[in-house]
């Protein structure tokens, strides 16, 4: 197979309905974005935010490798989220998920929430991409804080964060946020 989409893995991306007809983001603007991009696939899925159960299905049915979830804000149970994409045959970790709700249709006017949109989901899908997969070993069970009582009853209470080690920008100095030319100070300099 050959072609511009042909070495990378397909990509879905799903939104929660809401973000346009509550909060106004121009969700057209989002799929003309993805018309463009080559191995993905944009899917509006009613539901997403009040349960994640409602993805299950759509992910399963969807053929895809890797996910990016457009919210209109982050799930109340990431525990519950993960056993859903657990159960639709994704890895959890190899999914990204966008608060577009807050950082893009809350945040902007609608021309330039859907811009902000398709950056924010640009740089989600570039990570789901780079995902090369997870092994047990790299993520540690964690009792969440709160805890739904349904999720008490499904046995999906658990939620799983990794164990991968994490670079500290601030301690290495390997890479500055700082502008170039000194200014506010380099990497060795208090």
């Amino acid at each position: 197979m050959s072609g511009p989409g042909a070495d990378r893995p397909a990509v879905g991306v799903f939104l929660c309905e809401h973000l346009e007809a509550r909060w106004g983001l121009p969700v057209s603007q989002v799929q003309r974005w993805a018309a463009g991009t080559p191995a993905l696939t944009l899917r509006v899925v009613r539901g997403v935010c009040e349960s994640p159960r409602a993805l299950q299905e759509p992910l399963a049915r969807s053929g895809v490798s890797r996910a990016v979830l457009g919210l209109c804000r982050r799930p109340a149970s990431r525990a519950d989220l993960q056993a859903a994409v657990r159960r639709a045959g994704l890895d959890p970790a190899g999914v990204e998920v966008v608060d577009l709700g807050t950082y893009a249709a809350r945040a902007h006017r609608p021309p330039d929430a859907g811009r902000k949109a398709v950056i924010l989901l640009a740089g989600a899908v570039a990570r789901a991409r780079a995902f090369v997969g997870s092994l047990p070993h790299h993520h540690v069970p964690v009792f969440p804080r709160t805890v739904s009582r349904r999720s008490l009853l499904t046995l999906s209470a658990l939620e799983y964060r990794s164990a991968l080690p994490k670079i500290e920008v601030r301690r290495t100095g390997a890479v500055s946020d700082r502008p170039p030319g000194g200014a506010g100070g380099g990497p060795g300099e208090r």
